[in-house]
């Protein structure tokens, strides 16, 4: 029993460096309270506001196909689970991609994304609502 209990102790994942920089502009920039990591059943949350959870896609081959219609991508379906999961056990899922938020070299424009995700304002993938950097 007690071997078994020691198996199922879930480690939870670290942030990335990603996560790290959103998590400073969350706290410093935005002055927003933010739990950085939360254990919420066997899945592990990051960037915890309250009931909103900021989902960091951090590459397109691990969320993201690409079938052949123009570059259309469409998420895969154990990240769509994941998210559903989520939503089903009361969460607010917010998604940003990696690439969006590294292409961004100044915490002005950095914050501008974060206030565009947390409002709902927000396409992700979409270049277009980026501002210049």
């Amino acid at each position: 029993k007690q071997e078994a209990d020691a198996q199922d102790i879930i480690e939870p994942t670290p942030l990335t460096l990603v996560e790290e920089d959103i998590l400073r502009i969350l706290r410093e920039e935005m002055d927003i309270a933010v739990t950085p990591s939360l254990q919420d059943g066997i899945l592990t949350l990051h960037l915890v506001m309250g009931k909103a959870v900021l989902e960091v896609l951090d590459s397109h081959g691990d969320h993201y196909v690409t079938p052949a219609m123009g570059g259309q991508r469409l998420l895969r379906a154990d990240t769509k689970l994941r998210q559903r999961l989520l939503w089903r056990r009361g969460w607010r899922v917010l998604t940003l991609d990696e690439d969006e938020w590294t292409r961004l070299k100044d915490d002005i424009f950095k914050k501008d994304l974060l206030e565009a995700v947390l409002t709902g304002h927000h396409n992700p993938g979409s270049r277009r609502q980026l501002p210049p950097h």
